[in-house]
């Protein structure tokens, strides 16, 4: 037999051991965080909000307290308003949820945030924005006042989506938020631990005569507030004597095949 049949032969069978092991795709695996899993404020969730000019302690005018803590689970934000006239009072919101991502050790590949719609407000259709938060967990979560710092800290630094929520729909809606990959890098730099997420609308432009600004205003812990993650798992390498195996078979496939033709 010639070297050059040989090598025909041998790349054919190699192909179809290819074939055979590329069959073998890895399947994602989806992992689901959710803001109850680790409580700083028992029995509220790891989420709530943060103003420049009013105490979060008590809840502030638009968003009252439901719960046992300070902001009662609220994540709404954007402007204040009066609960009966719905115009705003000129305070301003910006809100945030924590995931504890201790359990996770793979390297995610895609993440969704889902938040519950409750109550909105404003334009027909407003542009939320998604950040990085660099406050710490903790301190985000253990509201103390006003803080202008932290109101900042929500709504500037990297971006991890712009999003187009409209203020119409049902109360139980769940709105879904696909994070860009700025938001998938910094969800590995912080598995192990916790990881925050910044919520503000970047579209708060109406004048003050016309009803206020807002997303998710009255939300508790009630709700749906989850991050869900995908991450494709590694597949499984058959034995060696498997490979080899497959390769003979493979190279007595072409040379039947050859000796037929």
């Amino acid at each position: 037999m010639s070297l050059d049949k040989l090598i025909n032969y041998s790349v054919g069978g190699g192909v179809i051991l290819i074939n055979i092991l590329t069959s073998n795709i890895a399947q994602a695996t989806t992992f689901v965080f959710n803001t109850s899993d680790f409580q700083f404020n028992s029995p509220e969730d790891s989420q709530g909000y943060w103003s420049p000019s009013f105490d979060n302690n008590f809840g502030g005018v638009p968003f009252p307290p439901s719960g046992g803590s300070p902001n009662g689970g609220s994540y709404a934000l954007g402007e204040a308003f009066n609960t009966g006239t719905n115009l705003p009072t000129g305070g301003l919101v910006r809100s945030f949820v924590t995931f504890d991502l201790s359990s996770l050790a793979d390297t995610i590949t895609s993440a969704k945030l889902q938040l519950q719609r409750y109550t909105s407000s404003g334009d027909p259709i407003e542009t939320l924005g998604l950040f990085e938060v660099s406050t710490n967990a903790l301190t985000l979560n253990t509201p103390s006042g006003a803080n202008a710092s932290i109101y900042d800290d929500l709504g500037t630094g990297t971006s991890y989506g712009t999003f187009s929520v409209t203020t119409s729909g049902p109360s139980t809606e769940i709105l879904e938020f696909q994070l860009n990959a700025n938001g998938i890098s910094a969800i590995n730099n912080n598995a192990g631990g916790f990881f925050s997420i910044g919520m503000s609308i970047l579209s708060l432009d109406r004048p003050n005569n016309l009803s206020a600004e807002y997303l998710f205003a009255f939300s508790t812990s009630s709700g749906i507030q989850r991050l869900i993650l995908e991450t494709a798992s590694s597949p499984s390498v058959p034995e060696p004597s498997t490979l080899l195996g497959l390769g003979l078979l493979g190279l007595g496939t072409v040379l039947r095949a050859k000796t037929l033709s």
